[in-house]
This record gives C-alpha cells, structure tokens and sequence, in this order.
C-alpha cells in the first residue's frame, strides 16, 4: 500500500536551511519525492534520523531545484525510520516556495502480500593457474582482466526498492577437494573486480550501498565436488535494479586445480 504524507508548500524565510516537514517512516520503504519551485531557485537536502531526534544522516545530499522548471525527482533507496526535509534560497535574500510530493510503500503489508521465494545461481572458471589463495584473497575469473558474478533477480519479480533476503548459500567447487573456506561479498551495484589471487579490494562508495559478506565455511564433499555451505540465516538488501552482484574471497588458505569452476548458488526470498 502506497502512503502520502500530503505536504504543505513552503516558502522560505530566511536564507539558512529550514525544516519543510518531518516524516515517521518506520514502516515505510522506497520513498520517492517530487520537488518543484515558484519565484525563485531554491537548495533542497533530505536528511535522517534513527531516534527521530539527531538528523545526522544525509539521505540526499543537497541539489538545486529550478524555479518553474519541470519537478526533480528523488529518491531513498535505504531504510530510515525518520525523514527530514529542509530547503533554502540559492541566492541570499531571493525566497521562493518549495512544492513537495511524497509516497512511500508500506513494508509490512507487502511482506505479507508480495514475499517470494527464489534460488539463483552464478558460475565462473578460475584462471588455468595452482597458485595458492592465502586468507583475504579474491577468488576471481582472471589475474587481469576479472569480471563480478552477477545474479538475475527479475525472473523472481524483483524491483528496485525490494529487499532480497538470503537465507542459504552454497560455494560449489568442480573438484572434490578440502578446506574451501570463502565468503561471498554481496551488493546491489556493480562494482571493480580484483584480480585473482589478490588481496579483495571493494570501494568505499559500493560499500556504502549496505551489501553483505555471507561466510560459507561448513565444508563438504561428494565423488565429484566439494561444497562450501553457509549457516542458515538473514543477510538482506535493498535492490537498486533486478541484478546483485558479487565476489568470491577466500577466508583461510586454500589451493586451488587449474581451471576449477567456482558456482554459488543463493535461496532466499523477496520482500
């Protein structure tokens, strides 16, 4: 179900920053706002609160609306149970009127209305190579030229501002072996792979985005394979498109067969 705060325009008053509303969004997730000016151009921000009390999160930073040009559009792709908007002048002593919209999805209602169960899967073939993986290592496709798993969540239905839930993985490797002990990094963007062998490097800016490191070091194998299982349990993030991605890295020391076939196989749901 769809929620609109049903916001009151604001013209400014003074050429600091002031409050437009408040906005309780315990329940709420994938917020979505229009913002369009009169008279005069006008600086927004969107900030948050975890205790309703101390906004020190900026949910969007500060961008420019254009007096009478088309609305802009923005969005919160996070959970935050408390929204702020402020507004000012762009220019000192130059006041304009902010018009806002907003809606949001109530979360409770669609978990009990949308939640789906899926299981997906990514392979690749490590290099042709039996250097040893030491603790914090990549375990990637190429030493040069790596590419990221990607995982197709839109056969299962899932849109941005969904939040996929993992529950189980399962690191299956194409040889039988001993110790594999990987993690899975997992996020809702791409990002820069690491080479093979090489110390797992993730940027500061796709970290941000709250992926998630699911550990797998429960380790079995069969006539054929070795697998590496992860404890049952709740690693959830938001989707900013219907593909995640994600990296393997090696939580202990681990030698690998030439050309092994890594493949990851995820359940879970979406809500």
């Amino acid at each position: 179900m769809l929620v609109n705060p049903g916001i009151e325009k604001v013209t400014t008053k003074v050429d600091t920053y002031a409050d437009v509303f408040i906005w309780n969004t315990h329940d709420l997730i994938g917020e979505i706002f229009l913002f369009s000016g009169a008279t005069n151009d006008l600086y927004v921000k969107v900030l948050a609160s975890l205790d309703g009390s101390s906004y020190t999160i900026t949910a969007i930073p500060e961008f420019k609306v254009v007096a009478s040009a088309t609305a802009v559009e923005q969005r919160i792709l996070r959970w935050y149970p408390f929204i702020k908007v402020q507004v000012k002048p762009v220019t000192a002593g130059n006041h304009g009127t902010l018009t806002t919209t907003a809606v949001g999805t109530n979360k409770v209602i669609e978990t009990e209305t949308r939640m789906k169960g899926f299981k997906v899967s990514a392979s690749f073939t490590r290099p042709a190579n039996v250097t040893a993986y030491t603790a914090l290592d990549a375990m990637t496709d190429s030493a040069e030229a790596p590419t990221v798993m990607s995982f197709d969540m839109s056969p299962f239905g899932a849109s941005p501002g969904d939040f996929v839930v993992v529950t189980n993985m399962v690191v299956v490797s194409s040889v039988k072996g001993r110790g594999l002990n990987v993690a899975l990094h997992l996020y809702p963007t791409t990002f820069a792979a690491t080479n093979d062998n090489s110390e797992l490097s993730i940027d500061d800016a796709t970290a941000a985005l709250g992926g998630r490191v699911i550990p797998s070091d429960t380790f079995f194998t069969t006539a054929l394979n070795g697998r590496a299982v992860s404890l049952p349990g709740w690693w959830e993030i938001m989707m900013t498109s219907q593909t995640l991605y994600g990296t393997l890295q090696a939580i202990a020391g681990y030698t690998p067969v030439s050309g092994e076939v890594f493949t990851v196989i995820l359940d879970g749901f979406i809500i």
